[in-house]
C-alpha cells in the first residue's frame, strides 16, 4: 500500500513539474493550452487584435504578439518569451490594481483580462466619457493613469458632520459650496453638513464641469416629515443631498458618484439622491438596483 502511495505522489510530482515546464515555454506557432487561451485574451482586451480565444498558436496570434513587441520596444519576432510574457502580464495587472483602487471592481489581480476585467474597464470608459468598448487602449490606459493619478477629494475626506448658522454662516464655503446650498427650504436657521458629502458633490462638479444644483440638503425633522422623507433620512443628519446639473442627465451623474464609490445612490427622472453611508445601496425610482451600468 505504501508502494503505491508513494507512487501515486511521484506521478503528481512529475505533472505538475510537466505543466510548470510547459507554462515557462516560449509561446510560439505550433503552440496550444490555456497559456495559449491567456495571451489571446489579454492581447484582445488590451486592443492589439481581435483574435478567437482557441488556444491555438497560428499566424493571426503571432502578428499581434508581433504588434506589441514593437509597440513595447521588445524584438519583434513573434516568440513569447519570458520579457514578453513579463510585459504583457505587467500591463493587465496595473491595469486591474488602478481600477482596483479607484473602486471599479476588475475581480482578482491575476495578470489575466477576463469577462470581469472587460466590464470593469466598461464602466471606466462609460463615466470617463470614452467609448465603453472594454478594451483597454492607449487612449483608456492614458486616462486611468490621469485618473489615479489625482485621489478624488471624496476618497480622501472622512465623514465628519458639522453644524452651521444660515445667518452667521451662510455665505461661507465648503468644498465650493456655499452653505447655504445646504440649508433646509424652511428657511431654519440651524444647518448640518458632512465634510465627506461636500467633497463628493465637488468631484461631481468639477468632473462634469458644470455647477451641480442641491435641490434638496439638510431638512429639519418636521420639513422631511412634511415632503414624506424617510423618518431616518440621512437627510436629517446632513449626510444626503438631492442634485441635478443642467444638461447632464441624471443617471450619468448617478454613474460617476458609483465610480467614486459612493455609497448611497438613488436615480430620479430629474435629479439624482446621494448619500455618504457606509453601506452600499443603489435605488432607481424606488426599486433596488446593483449598478448604473
Amino acid at each position: 500500500m505504501l508502494k503505491g502511495m508513494i507512487a501515486a505522489i511521484c506521478t503528481i510530482v512529475l505533472a505538475l513539474t510537466a505543466a510548470v515546464s510547459a507554462s515557462a515555454e516560449n509561446l510560439k506557432i505550433g503552440s496550444s493550452g490555456s497559456e495559449v487561451v491567456r495571451l489571446q485574451m489579454n492581447l484582445n482586451g488590451l486592443g492589439y487584435a481581435k483574435l478567437v480565444t482557441d488556444g491555438i498558436y497560428g499566424a493571426a496570434t503571432e502578428s499581434a504578439v508581433c504588434v506589441f513587441q514593437s509597440a513595447n520596444n521588445l524584438t519583434s519576432d513573434g516568440i513569447v518569451g519570458s520579457k514578453t510574457q513579463t510585459a504583457i502580464k505587467s500591463i493587465v495587472l496595473n491595469l486591474q490594481t488602478t481600477l482596483s483602487s479607484l473602486g471599479y471592481n476588475p475581480g482578482a489581480a491575476d495578470g489575466v483580462y477576463g469577462a470581469q476585467t472587460t466590464a470593469a474597464v466598461k464602466k471606466f470608459q462609460s463615466a470617463n466619457r470614452l467609448t465603453a468598448d472594454g478594451l483597454a487602449g492607449y487612449r483608456t490606459l492614458d486616462k486611468l493613469n490621469s485618473v489615479s493619478g489625482r485621489r478624488s477629494a471624496y476618497a480622501s475626506t472622512n465623514t465628519s458632520v458639522n453644524t452651521y448658522s444660515l445667518a452667521w454662516d451662510g455665505s461661507k464655503t465648503l468644498y465650493g459650496f456655499r452653505i447655504s446650498e445646504f440649508a433646509c427650504k424652511d428657511g431654519s436657521d440651524t444647518i448640518l453638513i458632512d465634510n465627506k458629502l461636500a467633497a463628493l458633490l465637488q468631484d461631481i462638479q468639477n468632473h462634469f464641469g458644470k455647477k451641480v444644483q442641491i435641490t434638496s440638503g439638510y431638512r429639519t425633522a418636521s420639513y422631511n416629515t412634511k415632503v414624506g422623507g424617510s423618518a431616518n433620512s440621512l437627510h436629517t443628519k446632513g449626510m444626503a443631498a438631492d442634485i441635478s446639473i443642467s444638461g447632464v442627465a441624471p443617471r450619468e451623474i448617478a454613474r460617476y458618484a458609483e465610480s467614486l464609490g459612493a455609497k448611497g445612490i438613488g436615480l430620479y427622472s430629474t435629479f439624482v439622491h446621494v448619500d455618504t453611508r457606509t453601506t452600499k445601496y443603489y435605488w432607481n425610482s424606488g426599486s433596488q438596483v446593483s449598478t448604473f451600468y
